[in-house]
């Protein structure tokens, strides 16, 4: 596996997703993120508003799962707030809300 051809097309798919889910809010974490030169998978966080964005992320990220060993994370915006996932995993953002363009 390529580090940047995986980066590049989990990016694209962030931005495709973006039209429909301007809020959505996208992080890499964990040793593919870390500097570390080996590593089993490229782990995501995409942060929706609702339940359903959540499920239509599912939905619409399948295809990227299964062209990379992704370990996809999706949570509410409550959820995020209530486990502070993303300060305790040192999450890094890949494709702010609102970075539809």
């Amino acid at each position: 596996m390529r580090r940047d051809e995986a980066l590049l097309d989990i990016l694209h798919e962030a931005k495709h997703l973006s039209h429909d889910l301007p809020r959505a809010t996208w992080y890499g974490f964990g040793s593919y993120f870390g500097g570390q030169e080996s590593f089993c998978d490229i782990d995501i966080l995409v942060v929706c508003p609702t339940n359903a964005d959540a499920s239509f992320v599912r939905e619409k990220t399948e295809d990227i799962c299964a062209r990379w060993p992704l370990h996809l994370v999706i949570m509410t915006e409550d959820e995020q707030e209530e486990t502070s996932f993303v300060a305790s995993e040192g999450c890094r953002i890949l494709h702010p809300a609102g970075s539809g363009t």
